[in-house]
This record gives C-alpha cells, sequence and structure tokens, in this order.
C-alpha cells in the first residue's frame, strides 16, 4: 500500500490519500482500491504510453496525461489542469524537490498548440520569466523556468500542435548553490 498527502492547487489543507493494488485478473490494466478519508473508490488505470492513459474511476472513463515538474504532478484530465503537490509519501524519506536537479528544459505539459515564444537562442532569461504560452482546450499555459540561465535551442514554431512531453526549449540553468 502506497500512502500520500496530496495538496491540489487551491486547497487550503492537504488529503491523505492511499492506493492499494486490487486482485484482478485484467488483461494491460491495474486495478487499485484509492482510499480518502472514509470513502474506497475503485480505480483501472489503462497506460499508452509514458505518463498517458485512461482511468476508470467507479463507472466513469477518463483519458489523462501526466508530467512530474518542479515537485508538482501536473494531471490533464478530459481536457482540464490540476496541479498537485505531493505533500508526503510514505515511502520516500527525506525526499524534497531540493534533491532534484536543475531543469534544463522546458516541456508541454499538456497537449496543445504553441500561441507565443518569448526567447530565441542565446537569450538570457530570469527565473519564472514566461518563455513559451501554449494553449489546449482554450486555456492558456505560460511556461517558465525555477531558475536563470540562457536558452540553448528553440525546438518549437508558433502554431504548432505538440504532444504532452514535447521539449519546447532547451537550456543552460544557472546551477543552484551546492551547500550540501
Amino acid at each position: 500500500m502506497q500512502k500520500f498527502r496530496l495538496q491540489p492547487a487551491g486547497a487550503a489543507e492537504p488529503v491523505a490519500v492511499s492506493l492499494e493494488r486490487a486482485d484482478s485478473d485484467r488483461d494491460q490494466r491495474d486495478a487499485y482500491v484509492a482510499r480518502i478519508g472514509e470513502a474506497s473508490i475503485p480505480v483501472e488505470v489503462e497506460r499508452t504510453g509514458p505518463g498517458a492513459g485512461w482511468l476508470k474511476v467507479g463507472s466513469k472513463v477518463h483519458r489523462y496525461h501526466v508530467l512530474i515538474r518542479d515537485g508538482e504532478a501536473h494531471v490533464w484530465l478530459d481536457g482540464a489542469i490540476h496541479i498537485i503537490d505531493v505533500v508526503d509519501r510514505t515511502r520516500r524519506r527525506g525526499g524534497s524537490a531540493a534533491t532534484v536537479g536543475p531543469v534544463d528544459r522546458i516541456v508541454a505539459p499538456m497537449p496543445g498548440t504553441v500561441l507565443k515564444i518569448n526567447v530565441s537562442p542565446g537569450d538570457t532569461f530570469d527565473a519564472h520569466q514566461p518563455l513559451v504560452i501554449i494553449e489546449s482546450m482554450k486555456m492558456e499555459m505560460t511556461l517558465s523556468a525555477p531558475t536563470a540561465g540562457t536558452v540553448k535551442d528553440v525546438r518549437c514554431k508558433v502554431g504548432e500542435l505538440v504532444p504532452l512531453g514535447t521539449v519546447l526549449v532547451a537550456l543552460d540553468v544557472a546551477e543552484a548553490d551546492d551547500a550540501s
């Protein structure tokens, strides 16, 4: 059994969730029981690629894409983006976003269309400066890097339709202070 405390964007408090594998004789699907508080919800997962697939939650089926970035799970579920912090995971000890190395690329967190590119190769940028704007399902998402750096390469064009996980911009980011 895996236990998590998840913090959905905008939620005041984290939510305790446990995920336990259910007995299943199905091919290509993983069956689980998710427990949130006192509620038990059957969940089936059919993966169609890295970070993508179909979820059957109760009797409803949903398409999903997941991208883990900067310690957050960006979940595209039926056309809507949900950003979730994994506050605590019982199987890990002492892990945090600080242990992740520098980000060296900007990737599409959802399938969409590139609306605007604010940088060119060789440009320097500040932490959290908007680099690329994409649109999916009439929703715009501004993409930036968590640290300052220089643009190595721009690998997309305005108007291009990009799938989830596509590298849009390659970066040379400023190294974090390695005091450990």
